[in-house]
């Protein structure tokens, strides 16, 4: 409702509180209060791109085949990453620090150059933050089921999956280890054709 009013709503969520200086960097970087930088695309080694992903994201898609960075023209220093799953972007983080001038745009020419036309990306529409990013915005997905105890739930609903004959359902079993349950924002469905 917030998104069709035109209010850019940014959403925090309790378990991602641990997180507060990335939130805040998020939220500079909304209001245009980090420094710009201007980069050049190489690709890089996926271990870098891991690791850099890993320090600079809440929450990111480990599953990517296609990963490049970004680096500050001047000093050369490696300012942000972008990932993809084929022809889906699954992945862009900048470093805390710093906006990238046209950063996503830069990696998706760089894609559609070497790659293929068309790219999908699937962003979570709570921490959207690329409001000039050359994707059509197509419509958004229902919000996604999160179960969370001081982090993001992984391995206890596996297990509970896993398991099988339990008495319980995945409500109660979930709740008894002391998880909640929230649902968050959805996605945005979007598209890019070269």
């Amino acid at each position: 409702m917030a998104w069709m009013a035109g209010i850019r709503l940014y959403q925090i969520f309790e378990y991602e509180w641990k997180y507060k200086d990335l939130i805040i960097s998020h939220i500079q970087r909304l209001c245009g209060c980090l420094k710009k930088v201007v980069c050049r695309v190489k690709e890089i080694e996926k271990e870098e791109a891991n690791y850099f992903l890993y320090k600079t994201c809440i929450e990111y898609d480990k599953d990517f085949d296609i990963y490049f960075g970004l680096y500050e023209l001047v000093s050369n220093d490696l300012c942000g990453v972008i990932t993809f799953k084929g022809n889906v972007l699954n992945n862009y983080s900048e470093r805390p620090d710093v906006s990238i001038k046209r950063g996503i745009f830069q990696g998706v020419d760089y894609f559609t150059t070497h790659y293929e036309n068309t790219i999908y990306a699937y962003p979570d529409l709570a921490k959207y933050i690329y409001d000039y990013s050359p994707f059509k915005i197509e419509g958004c997905t229902e919000p996604n089921l999160i179960w969370f105890k001081s982090d993001k739930l992984s391995e206890e609903k596996k297990k509970y999956l896993l398991a099988g004959n339990i008495n319980l359902s995945e409500d109660e079993y979930l709740r008894k280890l002391g998880y909640k349950k929230l649902y968050d924002c959805g996605k945005l469905k979007m598209i890019y054709n070269y």
